[in-house]
């Protein structure tokens, strides 16, 4: 969805409509609190702290609460930027959406010849694009790495 060239702002209005009939039947309001976070951090603090060990003891309504309050989260994160990145992560975003663009167009055109050995060289441009990560991060030429945004895009 971030990728598209034109934002589409009515298909995550729908899906946030979606989550409030959601949020409804759970029998709970405002899952997301007033908060002095960027929408961001309150992101990453969601994220820091999930655990889901098979020691935890969750309950089935906790893990749907919690993840809707992520997915929630997102929603906003997506609408306020409206599927823009930085610039310093704009080539390669670029490159994976070329990549995509291209093995989508093979996929619907040549899905009946297609053989493993024909996809190899994607296989390894993507393998590259991923060890390029430091610490599972995407990281800018000065090495600073993309906010929670970015890495997820």
């Amino acid at each position: 969805m971030n990728e598209q060239g034109d934002f589409p702002v009515e298909e995550v209005e729908d899906f946030q409509k979606q989550l409030k009939e959601i949020e409804k039947k759970l029998g709970t309001s405002n899952i997301l609190q007033p908060s002095d976070q960027t929408l961001e951090e309150q992101y990453i603090t969601r994220l820091e702290h999930i655990n889901y060990s098979s020691e935890s003891t969750y309950r089935g309504k906790d893990l749907v609460l919690d993840f809707l309050g992520r997915v929630t989260l997102w929603s906003e994160i997506m609408l306020q930027r409206q599927g823009k990145i930085q610039e310093r992560f704009q080539d390669k975003l670029d490159e994976l959406s070329k990549i995509r663009s291209t093995l989508e167009k093979l996929h619907l055109t040549q899905a009946w010849s297609l053989r493993e050995t024909d996809l190899w060289s994607y296989q390894r441009r993507l393998d590259r694009f991923d060890e390029s990560r430091v610490n599972g991060m995407f990281v800018d030429a000065e090495g600073v790495p993309a906010e929670v945004y970015e890495q997820r895009v």
